[in-house]
């Protein structure tokens, strides 16, 4: 069902974690945990598939890169309630990480709609978010 709306809807849709389930199910790709993406020298999925990484700080970012990730996200960058009491970067840290990145970065944590210019001035592609974005 998940595919379908987004076909209908001309989105993409990812995998958390298993991109070996993502080709096999023919999704569009993957969106890696840091901890995962740290294991691997190369992208896991052929050019025709995204590869997305969830990363922290500057290291991250730069071994998605290496890696041949499309993009990643970067956070927290304000407090967030999926993850209450984990340090945050705030705009300043994250902006500097994301303006050195060699790939291309979304902001995420605690970000909404609101959070997109703010994000975009700073050299993010955009936001990610789950909660602000569903209704």
């Amino acid at each position: 069902m998940a595919r379908e709306l987004c076909r209908k809807h001309e989105a993409k849709l990812l995998l958390h974690a298993d991109w070996m389930l993502a080709e096999v199910l023919g999704l569009d790709g993957v969106q890696l945990p840091a901890a995962i993406a740290r294991r691997l020298d190369t992208r896991p999925l052929p050019a025709s598939r995204l590869v997305g990484v969830s990363c922290h700080d500057e290291d991250e970012l730069e071994h998605a890169a290496r890696i041949g990730a499309d993009f990643a996200t970067l956070a927290p960058v304000l407090p967030t309630a999926s993850h209450p009491g984990a340090p945050v970067l705030g705009w300043d840290a994250a902006r500097a990480l994301i303006t050195q990145a060699r790939l291309p970065v979304y902001a995420l944590g605690g970000l909404g709609s609101a959070d997109i210019a703010t994000a975009r001035a700073g050299g993010a592609q955009g936001i990610a978010a789950i909660r602000a974005l569903w209704s």
